[in-house]
């Protein structure tokens, strides 16, 4: 007796994948197939109704699981309301389910859409959203992901630390982005409340009139120094009046009126007096903000393409770093003049890459702790924080780049030719 033959029908032919998604999207968009209803959005004053499948979202999320077949299932009769969501960022979790893509992400929803995923436990949707706004941060955007970030997802370390990475490294930049009026008050008092600014006080002095007048303009005030003082509230008392030079205090502060004439002789009494009566209590802190910077040697920097040095943050701590590859960062860095000494030196700006866009690919990463190189390998990603192996310790960590030679790689080459 002949036995019957089988075979194995694959899907591996091109464009599979792509049709399979293509199904879904049709499935999700056919709304007599469905079997639920969401009322998404009451809370932005837009509510819009979403139709899915309570099986499709019960196998992909156990919330919706525990919601639909759990042993207090949630009725259905009517839509089940989800005030604290935008309308976008549940489009893109159902996109995300269905199809396994989401084509909507950008900018404005790309946190809400983290939130959403945090809210229904779908870790890969939040790996996707993470990836996506580390890959797109920079000093005209990084406002826009952290307020969204501090008002959706404060949770997430990883993600505010790479934004807070941003503000203090390009804070110059960051102050003259687009989005730097419209900040929400709280978010100012948050970013002038770091000593890690990298930009001089004058600088943050004249964005935070700028945020002054363009808060009192939403508000159809008049500019005057009282609406602007108002609409600063605690913020005024954040900026450190005190390190600012004379002539900027005369000409900035004091002639617009931002200051009160007690306030302004208290200061310039703290500058000048070698009273000791005269140092008292301040409104106005005259602490300097102390961005960690290397100091650069020589008006020229040579390297090779492999040679590629990194800041390195270890929780807390700020260590120089060696990347041996010669496309480790394809980001180009373009010089800036700086005044050294009379002399105009050449420097190059700091910003900021991902630790997974260089550890992830296995390049040799070497990090400059306590006093040598130790070898520095990916591990994992956990709640949004990408974990790194030094010296066999886990470490969460941030990269800047900082592409100029340094002391430290120079005392290194020089023990590898050494021992060559």
């Amino acid at each position: 007796m002949a036995h019957a033959m089988t075979s194995v029908v694959s899907f591996g032919r091109r464009g599979a994948l792509g049709q399979i998604s293509q199904r879904w999207k049709k499935v999700l968009a056919r709304s007599e197939l469905s079997d639920v209803e969401f009322a998404v959005g009451r809370q932005f004053g837009e509510v819009k109704i979403f139709r899915a499948h309570k099986l499709t979202l019960s196998v992909s999320s156990d919330v919706f699981h525990t919601m639909f077949y759990g042993s207090l299932p949630q009725g259905t009769d009517t839509a089940i309301d989800i005030p604290d969501v935008p309308p976008d960022a549940f489009s893109n979790m159902l996109s995300f389910i269905y199809a396994g893509a989401v084509e909507n992400m950008r900018q404005e929803n790309a946190v809400p859409t983290l939130y959403c995923a945090d809210k229904y436990d779908l870790p890969w949707l939040a790996e996707a959203c993470t990836d996506f706004i580390l890959g797109q941060l920079k000093p005209d955007n990084c406002l826009v992901y952290l307020e969204n970030a501090l008002r959706w997802t404060p949770q997430y370390d990883a993600l505010l630390e790479a934004c807070w990475d941003v503000v203090d490294a390009s804070s110059g930049a960051v102050f003259q982005s687009e989005h730097f009026s419209s900040l929400e008050r709280s978010t100012l008092e948050a970013i002038l409340q770091r000593n890690t600014l990298s930009a001089v006080e004058n600088v943050i002095y004249t964005a935070v009139e700028r945020w002054a007048a363009a808060a009192c303009a939403r508000k159809n005030l008049s500019p005057c120094p009282k609406n602007r003082r108002r609409m600063l509230g605690p913020a005024l008392f954040l900026v450190r009046f005190p390190l600012l030079t004379d002539s900027q205090l005369a000409d900035g502060p004091v002639k617009n009126g931002l200051l009160h004439p007690k306030e302004t002789c208290k200061i310039f009494q703290r500058k000048h007096s070698t009273t000791a009566d005269d140092k008292g209590p301040l409104e106005f802190s005259a602490e300097s903000r102390k961005y960690p910077t290397f100091r650069l040697r020589g008006t020229h920097f040579r390297f090779k393409p492999q040679e590629k040095i990194f800041i390195l943050d270890i929780n807390g701590d700020w260590y120089a770093t060696l990347v041996i590859c010669e496309t480790a960062c394809a980001g180009r860095l373009s010089p800036i003049a700086k005044q050294e000494g009379g002399s105009l030196q050449k420097a190059m700006p700091v910003q900021i890459i991902r630790a997974v866009d260089i550890l992830k690919r296995d390049f040799p990463v070497l990090a400059f702790i306590d006093g040598a190189f130790k070898a520095a390998t990916y591990v994992s990603q956990r709640s949004g924080r990408h974990l790194v192996n030094i010296a066999g310790r886990e470490c969460s960590v941030q990269f800047l780049q900082l592409k100029i030679a340094s002391k430290e790689v120079d005392e290194w080459r020089a023990a590898q030719s050494a021992k060559n």
